[in-house]
């Protein structure tokens, strides 16, 4: 199940049936849930049960102030597989730099590379 917050991102946005948005969800089943209200929370911590694994993207840290990171959610489902996916790592100077996996190959000089 896909979870997303009520603004879309940019794949998503920019071509809600799009071919890219298709190929990325094939398969999914998907709702949009405001996890940083209450409301938002609770429902997302009564459906982890009934996920395999959670793949979150979120600055280090964010998510569990909210009460929505591994620990906690392990404390309900202890089989869930947590992922955690940064640009810039967990940890070192960028680690709180909001980006998607793109920006790191920017940032780092290897957009220029291939020519």
């Amino acid at each position: 199940m896909r979870v997303e917050l009520p603004a879309p991102d940019d794949i998503s946005s920019a071509a809600l049936e799009g071919a890219l948005h298709l190929a990325n969800n094939m398969n999914k089943k998907s709702m949009v849930l405001d996890y940083r209200i209450e409301e938002g929370r609770d429902l997302l911590k009564r459906l982890v049960p009934r996920f395999d694994v959670l793949v979150e993207n979120a600055r280090p840290g964010v998510l569990d102030g909210m009460g929505l990171g591994y620990e906690s959610l392990r404390e309900s489902h202890p089989p869930l597989v947590y992922c955690t996916i940064t640009a810039f790592g967990l940890t070192g100077p960028y680690r709180d730099a909001p980006a998607l996996a793109p920006e790191a190959p920017r940032a780092g000089g290897g957009m220029g590379v291939p020519g």
